[in-house]
């Protein structure tokens, strides 16, 4: 869970990267030593945690989620005028079709039975639309405005709670001293853009 997290939070370099190129943002020197912060701590987080687990494809396509994301956060920007519930629909419509392609592909056994799914259901629909919805709601929101590197950076919250519940819920995945130390370093890091000008950042319908 936090090996998988922590190769999609590079996505603030990739997003960074992108918006420079793409958006001609302008990289401030406090975005790079954010960049930096939060990247010592994921390397601090990853230091123990995690390594007697091989590298398999989890960790490949949990990279490369990390790419997409930069990519359709720097979409989002670019085309601020789609209206929300187009991108709202696209988004789930290509969960659910690549989750189960995905699932098809490397899952095991021939997938949850019809008892099972009725089973989970109703916790999934509330988790699905009292918490997923509205948050993936807010993220597009938000990159109509900023640039997607400043909001991955923000987003790196993310790994503090998947660090925690891991820790909670998984005895394997256990954090010691190192991994709350990174903790602090990302917080830290997110502390550092939130206080940064977002001088270069323009409104949702500027042409570019």
């Amino acid at each position: 869970v936090v090996r998988v997290t922590l190769l999609f939070y590079l996505a603030p370099i990739w997003s960074t990267l992108i918006g420079s190129y793409w958006l001609k943002e302008e990289v401030t020197r406090g975005r790079w030593i954010a960049i930096a912060i939060g990247l010592l701590g994921l390397g601090f987080l990853v230091s123990q945690g995690g390594g007697q687990v091989p590298l398999n494809i989890g960790d490949a396509l949990g990279f490369l989620s990390g790419i997409t994301w930069a990519v359709g956060g720097a979409m989002i920007k670019r085309y601020g005028e789609v209206p929300m519930p187009t991108l709202l629909l696209f988004q789930f419509c290509l969960a659910s079709v690549f989750a189960l392609l995905f699932g098809a592909l490397w899952g095991q056994g021939s997938g949850p039975s019809l008892a099972l799914l009725q089973q989970v259901a109703p916790a999934s629909t509330v988790i699905s639309i009292g918490i997923i919805l509205p948050s993936i709601l807010i993220i597009f929101w938000a990159q109509k405005f900023l640039f997607p590197g400043r909001v991955a950076l923000l987003m790196m919250t993310e790994v503090i709670v998947a660090t925690l519940t891991a820790s909670l819920l998984l005895p394997e995945e256990a954090m010691g001293m190192l991994e709350w130390i990174g903790a602090c370093l990302i917080v830290g890091a997110c502390v550092v853009e939130i206080f940064e000008e977002p001088a270069a950042d323009g409104t949702p319908t500027q042409a570019r």
